[in-house]
């Protein structure tokens, strides 16, 4: 899902009177403005330091233009910046966290923050302020202004919003999940706002403190070249609740300040606030479900991962007390490089994304114009790679790969990308000729790979047209599957040969509305086994077709939309392999019928037996459940602690199964067989 990142004013009080600066230490921008396009790096460097010595560096909202830090002027960025040192993980820098950067004893802080990303927040225009103060009180607070000003495009979306005295007003390019940013601002006083942009058209969405906004009513406008596009409107939905919360540091206690923190309901409305210097924030509620997102850019700038569901809370019969909403602290750390394949240049400004293999937790980076980029994760089993999303906007193809990590470890992943030789272009629509507009495709290299890796995910147009850049191979296209079954579609599955330098066109992909049904069960006896995913697929004149995700009930039950036509019925049994479960069958079912899948438990139990030896090589006969892999280990040493060393894997595909050790020399062996878990 995409992201969109806000500034908002807060109706915290924060009043810093500015002060003569002591005469010992300084503090410097490279800049003082830049544009809303601006794309480079802002330096700061600090002076009169003592060895070692610690600062803290705060960015406010300055809406007057003053060098005061004025009540409802929100906090929205703090770090601890120590002469003299980084953050460090495994031995490699973790560069999303600000630090100083010749890491050297000499009473200068050099760092440099990358502007390079031209969406999110920092280039939203306005007038701001950075603080820069000590922790201990040894100088003045400094205070420096910093602004980003409108950019010269020619055309800008103009107007006022009623009640939007100092609102942020955000312009949205129309995407498949919502909304992308293209640009931000401030209203003034009076609630009236100019943002440049490129011709277009965009939905324009307002926020701002004690009031809720509704996404889907933002108003749309088109922007013409060389003329600029008005637009009123109103924030009229007011707050009639007041949550609160806290960020902490889940490991040591301490607080999160200066970080993004968005409540959205079910039913499209949200409200954004930042954590204050104690890691406070309050945010403007209506009564009903909502749920609660950090922003992963600031988590990952201050060493944490992010959650990827944050917790969800009822305020219908009113709002919780303060929740205290702890995050973990990044333990481990991918770097490496991204180049253009075959050569040794550097792919910059590419965000980079790690996810945790139970989708539960996600990390964050960007490369720098040397192709390096770092991401903090935890210890655990974690897809790194570039983003997705950033690859197909910019028409680079790469993949993501698969690699665990241990606590305290840093592991070096370098990624190339591959060539665009050519291109397939053509419209997907229904089986009624109507264009699917927006509608995001999946293109996957054949074979596919069971994690997705180098899948490409380009999207039709808003009249259904494609254009999707590729290689040489075998590629597999498809509908996502959540926007397929969101729209009751059924979703073809064409695999298409791409051969360098030959382009195809005039394709049409055509997708199906469901007409018809299967259903059945999931089942451990009579216990129903919930949130199983199923696959089917079908082929109708000669296309291969495939029903959207389709998941069972918490009674173990499940709907799957389909067409007319014999399907094959397919349990995600790596899935259930994982919780302990035999796999499960194929089943072949017209639509409107039913199949049912009861499950068998592994039985858990492993025997050795009939160990033998011929030189070097021992031998034994294994005992397990069939289909599960199995690693022999072997030791020399059974006092504690007892280190174990893996001498083979086996995959059992019978009853029984031979194991054997190729090395057996030296003292004596001891053998132990397991699961293996990853």
């Amino acid at each position: 899902m995409n992201r969109f990142h806000f500034l908002l004013l807060s109706l915290a009080t924060l009043v810093f009177a500015p002060a003569p600066a002591s005469a010992a230490v300084n503090f410097t921008l490279s800049q003082t403005a830049v544009s809303n396009l601006f794309s480079g790096a802002l330096d700061i460097q600090i002076t009169g330091l003592t060895n070692g010595e610690p600062v803290i560096l705060q960015k406010f909202l300055n809406h007057n233009g003053d060098l005061t830090v004025d009540a409802g002027e929100q906090l929205v960025a703090q770090f601890k910046l120590v002469e003299g040192q980084v953050t460090r993980i495994g031995g490699v820098r973790n560069k999303n966290v600000p630090g100083d950067n010749d890491e050297t004893a000499d009473g200068v802080i050099n760092e440099t923050f990358d502007l390079s990303d031209t969406r999110d927040f920092q280039h939203h225009v306005g007038s701001y302020l950075f603080r820069l103060s000590s922790p201990t009180a040894n100088f003045t607070p400094i205070l420096r202004p910093f602004a980003v000003t409108n950019s010269t495009l020619g055309q800008a979306v103009t107007g006022t919003v009623a009640g939007g005295a100092n609102a942020l007003v955000i312009l949205l390019k129309p995407t498949n999940d919502g909304g992308e940013p293209f640009a931000g601002g401030f209203a003034d006083a009076a609630g009236a706002f100019s943002i440049s942009c490129a011709p277009g058209s965009y939905q324009v969405i307002a926020a701002k403190p004690g009031m809720i906004t509704d996404f889907g009513a933002g108003p749309s406008v088109t922007v013409n070249a060389s003329a600029n596009a008005n637009v009123n409107f109103s924030l009229t939905t007011a707050a009639s609740q007041t949550f609160t919360g806290t960020l902490t540091n889940a490991v040591s206690g301490g607080v999160l300040p200066g970080v993004q923190v968005r409540m959205e309901s079910a039913t499209g409305l949200f409200a954004v606030g930042y954590t204050d210097d104690q890691g406070n924030f309050s945010m403007g509620l209506t009564p009903g479900q909502w749920s609660l997102e950090v922003d992963e850019k600031a988590l990952a700038a201050l060493g944490f991962v992010a959650p990827d569901n944050g917790p969800s809370f009822d305020t219908s019969g009113g709002v919780p007390p303060n929740q205290v909403i702890a995050m973990q602290p990044t333990t481990a750390l991918f770097y490496g490089f991204f180049r253009e394949g075959g050569t040794v240049n550097p792919i910059a400004a590419m965000p980079f994304e790690a996810r945790i293999q139970n989708g539960s937790l996600s990390g964050q980076g960007r490369t720098g114009t040397d192709g390096y980029y770092t991401v903090g994760v935890v210890a655990g089993t974690w897809s790194v790679g570039p983003e997705n999303d950033a690859l197909a906007a910019r028409g680079i193809l790469a993949s993501s790969t698969n690699t665990t990590i241990a606590g305290g470890q840093a592991v070096r992943v370098d990624f190339a990308s591959r060539t665009v030789t050519a291109h397939l272009t053509g419209q997907v629509v229904d089986n009624f000729g109507v264009p699917l507009n927006n509608f995001t495709l999946v293109v996957q290299p054949v074979p596919l790979a069971s994690n997705g890796a180098g899948s490409y995910y380009p999207s039709t147009d808003a009249t259904g047209n494609f254009d999707i850049g590729l290689s040489a191979g075998t590629w597999n296209i498809h509908l996502e599957i959540q926007q397929a079954a969101a729209s009751n579609l059924v979703s073809f599955s064409i695999e298409r040969v791409v051969v360098d330098n030959v382009n195809q066109s005039g394709l049409i992909f055509v997708a199906y509305r469901s007409t018809h049904q299967i259903t059945g069960f999931v089942r451990e006896g009579s216990t129903g086994v919930t949130n199983v995913q199923l696959y089917a697929g079908t082929t109708l004149n000669g296309t291969n077709y495939m029903n959207p995700a389709t998941y069972t009930d918490a009674n173990g039950n499940y709907v799957m939309k389909v067409i007319n036509g014999s399907w094959n019925v397919q349990l995600n049994n790596f899935d259930i392999n994982q919780r302990g479960f035999f796999s499960a069958a194929d089943q072949v079912v017209n639509a409107g019928g039913t199949a049912n899948f009861p499950l068998t438990r592994y039985s858990n139990v492993i025997t050795l037996s009939n160990l033998s030896r011929i030189g070097n090589q021992f031998s034994l006969q294994a005992t397990g459940d069939t289909g599960r892999n199995y690693v022999l280990e072997m030791t020399t040493n059974l006092r504690a602690p007892i280190a174990w060393t893996p001498v083979a894997t086996n995959f059992q595909s019978g009853a029984n199964f031979q194991a054997t050790d190729n090395q057996a020399t030296g003292p004596a062996r001891y053998y132990r067989m397991r699961v293996q878990t990853q």
